[in-house]
């Protein structure tokens, strides 16, 4: 995943660089259904065929909205606005059309972020590029800062950064696997939020450890990436395989101001059981071995867990969700998973168990290629509780 290479802190980014690749595919997917359906229903639909030919060609504005909901993110937005266009010379019908697009978002917690980004894909769609620029302000609660334990009082720190993104793939053969590098420059500026709780009974060591860091770090990262996806539809998919690796390298003859090494291996799998009932389930693993900053390390993901509080040296975690319709449009949706953050393998067996588990509602919307939108409720093992509004899967 592209945003993989990113601090996953940067919840903001995540969903504007993952909603505008959707946006990309889903587009694509659906001129791709329209031209099978005007080839069945050739008699009388040749005027609307030409139609949407045209359409596509001159290119089109889409917004995307997306509403966050996290206990430690807080509460807020994002809105994309793309214009895509289709690729005239591409002899493919999947080809991805071009994209590009401004996105910016804020929540409660006075965090916002700005992004510019473009996606394109050359040589018949064996060749896809997909990068960007963006300006961030994030204020979150750490429940870790190196050794210092903070699981019984967080503590809020700030975070300033600006950054690019750059990405190429290149298709193996004919397959469905794709692989290329990808860059990623920021540069980060962390500071302490005490806003008045200057009785933390930790104060003195966090603010130590904040001085033992430069006022401003850089991290610059060359790294790999490999994707294999079998998805009929990205964001609302049914059936299909989706697995990579993410890996990048962050060093000083870069320009960075460490060197750690940070991966990403990823596996999911939407399965159909019956006619009704759907299931997906997936894996993650994620970990940085070396000088990684405090903000690059690795939590634990599940729903019903705040952002960056189950964190280590490396997570681990599966999931598993089933979706039963009760009408063609309207179903409900149950899930569980259970993950742990851990800093050594030797910790993994002493580390706590983040266990998670909800239910929520799915609406189908069958005119928007089966997008589907939602809510899911969440608790975890560790007493936290989320909601969500969710696009799509939800995973």
């Amino acid at each position: 995943m592209f945003y993989s290479s990113i601090h996953k802190y940067l919840i903001l980014m995540l969903i504007m660089v993952s909603m505008f690749v959707g946006i990309s595919q889903a587009y694509t997917q659906t001129n791709a259904i329209s031209r099978i359906h005007n080839k069945t229903h050739a008699a009388g639909r040749e005027q609307k065929k030409a139609q949407d030919s045209t359409q596509a060609n001159r290119g089109s504005f889409v917004p995307v909205p997306f509403i966050i909901t996290d206990q430690n993110l807080g509460y807020g937005g994002v809105l994309a606005l793309g214009y895509l266009h289709a690729d005239k010379k591409s002899t493919r019908k999947d080809t991805p059309p071009t994209i590009t697009g401004i996105a910016g978002g804020g929540t409660t917690t006075k965090t916002w972020a700005i992004a510019l980004l473009h996606s394109q894909s050359f040589k018949d769609d064996n060749l896809r590029y997909l990068g960007g620029i963006f300006y961030a302000n994030v204020n979150l609660d750490y429940y870790k800062l190196g050794n210092i334990d903070l699981s019984s009082h967080p503590i809020e720190i700030n975070l300033k950064e600006w950054g690019i993104m750059q990405r190429l793939q290149f298709r193996v053969g004919k397959s469905d696997i794709f692989i290329g590098p990808q860059y990623t420059f920021l540069s980060v500026e962390s500071g302490l939020n005490i806003q008045g709780d200057s009785s933390h009974p930790k104060l003195e060591p966090i603010i130590d450890f904040l001085d033992s860091l430069d006022s401003r770090q850089y991290l610059s990262a060359l790294g790999i990436v490999v994707d294999y996806d079998t998805r009929i539809n990205t964001l609302s998919p049914k059936k299909g395989l989706h697995t990579g690796l993410d890996a990048d390298y962050n060093a000083t003859w870069l320009g960075a101001s460490q060197n750690f090494f940070k991966g990403d291996l990823y596996f999911y799998a939407y399965v159909p059981l019956t006619k009704w009932l759907y299931s997906i389930y997936h894996f993650d693993y994620q970990f940085t071995a070396g000088d990684a900053p405090f903000y690059m390390k690795p939590f634990v993901e599940l729903r019903g867990a705040p952002v960056m509080k189950y964190q280590g040296n490396q997570t681990m975690l599966g999931e598993i969700q089933f979706r039963g319709y009760f009408t063609k449009s309207l179903a409900l949706v149950v899930f569980t998973g259970a993950g742990k953050a851990f800093d050594a393998y030797a910790d993994f067996g002493a580390a706590q168990w983040v266990i998670d588990y909800g239910a929520g509602f799915r609406w189908e919307i069958e005119k928007i290629f089966g997008l589907r939108v939602g809510a899911d409720f969440a608790w975890t093992n560790q007493k936290d509780f989320g909601w969500y509004i969710i696009i799509g899967t939800g995973l």
